[in-house]
C-alpha cells in the first residue's frame, strides 16, 4: 500500500498531467479490486 501511494505522488511530481492522472486511475483501480485480498489479510493476522 505504500509503495502504491509512492508511486501516485511521485507521478503527480515528475510526470505531466495527464499521465499522473492514468497513475491515479490504475492506483485506484487496484485498490478497489484488491479489497477483498486486503480484508482477507487482514483477517489472517
Amino acid at each position: 500500500m505504500f509503495l502504491l501511494v509512492v508511486a501516485i505522488a511521485s507521478a503527480w511530481y515528475v510526470w505531466p498531467t495527464w499521465a499522473a492522472v492514468l497513475v491515479t486511475l490504475l492506483g485506484l483501480a487496484l485498490l478497489v479490486t484488491g479489497l477483498a485480498r486486503y480484508r482477507w489479510l487482514l483477517t489472517k493476522s
